[in-house]
């Protein structure tokens, strides 16, 4: 059944069906901040929720239960900060008020690294399958690319450092 989770000020996440426009599930009561993005998994029947209480949350969307959290980003002002899932959904990343982008394993939770090099709140980071890059956007008006394969053995982001430095050289800030 074709669903899309839209986020929302008032802490839900509301699971529609697309062909009726019908709302088939609402997860409740699980994030203490007001929703600020949605990202359906690419491999599992879940959706990981960005808050602003510096938490993103994985849910199985049958069960309605959060089975992982990500902490270590912040996320409580007025800003939109996403998150999202890296290549083959073994990861998460998300953007932070602190300047950088921060990535962490998806099955466990467990922070994996950050990557600096904004000057601003970094609002979102996606991934491009067919790239192999990280783009990453900032309220310093710059987007930088992350070449996925420096971030880390096997290319699952685990190992990426503080600072982290873009793809290209020049900083790749477009």
């Amino acid at each position: 059944l074709p669903a899309t989770p839209p986020g929302s000020k008032d802490a839900r996440v509301r699971i529609w069906d697309v062909r009726s426009g019908l709302c088939i599930k609402t997860l409740s009561g699980k994030c203490l901040g007001e929703v600020s993005s949605v990202a359906l998994s690419p491999v599992a029947d879940a959706v990981l929720v960005s808050s602003r209480d510096n938490a993103n949350r994985l849910f199985d969307m049958r069960a309605g239960k959060v089975v992982a959290t990500y902490k270590g980003h912040q996320n409580t002002a007025a800003n939109f900060v996403r998150a999202t899932f890296g290549p083959g959904g073994l990861s998460v990343i998300g953007g932070s008020e602190d300047g950088a982008v921060h990535l962490w394993d998806t099955a466990s939770g467990t922070p994996s690294g950050t990557l600096g090099g904004h000057g601003g709140v970094v609002y979102a980071a996606e991934w491009s399958e067919s790239a192999l890059l990280l783009a990453s956007c900032s309220a310093d008006s710059t987007v930088r690319l992350w070449e996925w394969a420096d971030l880390g053995a096997e290319g699952n982001g685990h190992g990426a450092e503080e600072g982290a430095e873009p793809a290209a050289a020049g900083g790749s800030t477009h």
